[in-house]
């Protein structure tokens, strides 16, 4: 079925000139004609599936990411490019913007087998070039395609989007790409774009066909509070802004997702909790994209949602036994999904894990452990869960944003330089905000509230500074944040912050 919209106005790797109809006319044409109606009818269900996520993606702000564009244009036409980063961070929009739409060919990889992806793309080109016959060579390797590519698009650029089903489905498809560039040179741009980290990292060690042959290695993270802001608007309260981030993160398609103008809470009614709801099942799906053993990860990751943060005490509530736990540990770490933190300064301390992705802290706070009362329809009485706990579950999430402010007041020289930053803690005292130099004196210390800052609180504060095991630096600073604002006068030496703003 053919989406009602001009789709070349939505898909820029789409050749020009004609309409939806004759394209259909023509495909059926084909399917009578030759065997390149096979390439088409394959193409088909991909092309019209990104499509659809292009309607998404080309309605959003376009926020941040100069610098990455920049480096993308250097090698059009004639470099080997890989960009990676978790799904849905913008790596595809990201491309779209970089690279001239009339001069590049984009291929969206599937989990299928590599004959039909490489029919797939016979099929594209034989299109783009407007050369039937084209698309009704057979091509074995991904070599024999690009050599196929080079005769007909010198110069231009070639997209390969989530290359790692790719990898997975072809184990020739490394050294072919290895082999084309090392006999060929670089007089093709080819710009591989990937999810799966795993597979990723394996392609880029130092035993991989590829090791040394790219141009451009580009992971793409997740962009921070600051972009946030600047995508919701400024004018919107900053109480709300937080929250929102806390649950949605820093992954832009999330944020289109749902309705953001709205209520807080009618924002998590009608993000997550119903099973229609459009990132209901999003956890679950990145989970088994990119992992299998799903069960246990599962299990870890909702034992450190529920405050469990010592390797014993996961293994314990998760059932993974402990001798094993490191491993799945550190796989959730490189996804950049969980974190293992220590005192600042404290290096041989074994690590307390947190949630670090803010979507998967939240999914897994509310949304996991009460599925079966939202199958259920109680909607209501999960979202009074929320709320009776909200203002608990944004303390953690605000030290969060303190840190990332505190990062921003670096670079602008607001604040001093630090060699390390981060919480500390013994079994006594807990400072939200540390920064130390590379002497190892404390040039930043800071505390965090979600609610008002009392005068109470500043006390407790000043006592804490006392019983840092480190030395007070000479430049240091002492920073107090809230989330509400001050109802004590802060002494001299002492920065206010207000929600993300300096006050005093």
């Amino acid at each position: 079925m053919y989406h009602p919209v001009n789709i070349r106005m939505l898909h820029p790797y789409i050749p020009q000139g004609g309409n939806i109809e004759e394209e259909k006319d023509l495909v059926n044409k084909r399917n009578c004609e030759s065997n390149v109606s096979k390439s088409v009818a394959i193409l088909s269900k991909n092309l019209l599936d990104f499509i659809l996520q292009s309607i998404i993606l080309l309605s959003m702000k376009f926020i941040d990411r100069e610098e990455e564009i920049k480096k993308l244009k250097e090698f059009q036409g004639k470099g080997l490019v890989l960009l990676y980063g978790r799904r849905r961070v913008g790596k595809t929009t990201l491309l779209k913007m970089a690279l001239p739409e009339r001069e590049t060919l984009y291929y969206q990889c599937a989990r299928i087998p590599k004959e039909i992806m490489y029919r797939e793309l016979t099929g594209i080109l034989g299109q783009r070039v407007k050369e039937p016959v084209v698309s009704s060579f057979h091509v074995k390797t991904f070599e024999d395609f690009l050599l196929l590519f080079e005769r007909h698009m010198k110069r231009k650029n070639l997209v390969i989007d989530e290359v790692g089903y790719l990898f997975d489905a072809d184990p020739s498809f490394s050294s072919m790409l290895q082999r084309f560039v090392d006999r060929r040179g670089k007089n093709i741009g080819i710009y591989l774009s990937g999810s799966t980290v795993g597979i990723i990292e394996r392609e880029l060690s130092s035993r991989a066909p590829l090791w040394g042959r790219f141009d451009l290695v580009l992971e793409l993270k997740p962009l921070r509070f600051k972009h946030f802001v600047e995508y919701i608007g400024k004018d919107t309260p900053f109480r709300k802004t937080a929250s929102l981030y806390a649950i949605l993160g820093g992954v832009p398609s999330h944020w289109e997702r749902v309705p953001l103008k709205r209520n807080l809470f009618e924002v998590v009614r009608e993000g997550f909790l119903s099973p229609h709801a459009p990132l209901y099942n999003e956890v679950e799906f990145l989970l088994r994209e990119e992992l299998r053993e799903i069960h246990n990860y599962f299990a870890i990751l909702s034992a450190i949602a529920s405050g469990r943060r010592k390797h014993g005490e996961i293994a314990d509530v998760s059932g993974v036994p402990v001798q094993s736990l490191s491993k799945y540990l550190e796989v959730l770490e490189k996804l950049g999904w969980i974190e293992g933190l220590r005192p600042a300064g404290e290096r041989k301390r074994r690590a307390l894990w947190y949630i670090k992705d803010n979507l998967f802290r939240f999914w897994f706070r509310y949304v996991f452990p009460h599925r079966h009362m939202i199958e259920m329809g109680m909607t209501d009485k999960v979202l009074e869960i929320i709320k009776n706990t909200w203002e608990m579950f944004m303390g953690e999430a605000y030290e969060r944003i303190a840190i990332e402010v505190v990062e921003e007041m670096i670079k602008e020289g607001i604040l001093p330089p630090v060699q390390e930053r981060g919480r500390w803690w013994n079994k006594k005292v807990e400072v939200d905000i540390l920064g130390l130099n590379e002497k190892k004196e404390w040039v930043i210390a800071g505390e965090v509230k979600w609610g008002y800052f009392s005068s109470r609180d500043l006390a407790g504060f000043m006592e804490k500074i006392k019983a840092l095991p480190f030395r007070k630096s000479r430049d240091a600073k002492i920073l107090l944040f809230s989330g509400k604002g001050f109802r004590c006068s802060l002494p001299k030496g002492v920065m206010g912050i207000k929600g993300d703003r300096i006050v005093l």
